[in-house]
């Protein structure tokens, strides 16, 4: 606050709301992406969620890494998450334009995939979906909280 003062930081609060709504709005209404994707809840201010019902969500965020974005993964539904920050900001039309690439290449690797007789049942699974998929099959989910916390206490000491 006292390097870009109270307009400062209402100038930068605007921008990364607007960049948020920008990229729910282009998954929600653009051509190239509402067909696969769909936006999860109603984002609130600056973290939008989405998922999809035709292609693995988790081979999504794979792809979408390996372009350089490094998404968060959600677990229940299936999906990931854009926490908009003023980076996200000056990059938001890369985003959609980069994400726009990868649900097509994930399309037509589904389609190949159909083709060959493997189907639905034959999708490859991102490696997001490994953690995600051992931390969900735990009965107690007390553990998965204490294993996380456990990671970012070793994380955060000095």
């Amino acid at each position: 606050m006292m390097h870009c003062g109270e307009s400062g930081y209402i100038t930068a609060c605007r921008s990364i709301i607007t960049a948020a709504k920008r990229l729910e709005s282009c998954i929600r209404h653009d051509p190239e992406l509402r067909a696969d994707l769909s936006i999860i809840g109603e984002p609130q201010v600056t973290v939008v969620a989405f998922t999809s019902k035709t292609l693995n969500i988790y081979d999504v965020a794979d792809a979408m890494s390996k372009r350089g974005w490094h998404l968060n993964s959600l677990q229940n539904p299936p999906g990931m998450h854009v926490a908009v920050t003023l980076p996200i900001v000056k990059a938001v039309d890369e985003l959609v334009a980069d994400l726009k690439i990868v649900v097509a290449e994930e399309k037509e690797k589904q389609r190949a995939r159909v083709a060959s007789g493997l189907g639905r049942k034959g999708m490859a699974e991102g490696t997001n979906s490994a953690l995600y998929g051992v931390a969900g099959s735990f009965p107690d989910k007390r553990i998965v909280r204490d294993l996380a916390g456990a990671f970012l206490d070793t994380l955060y000491k000095a």
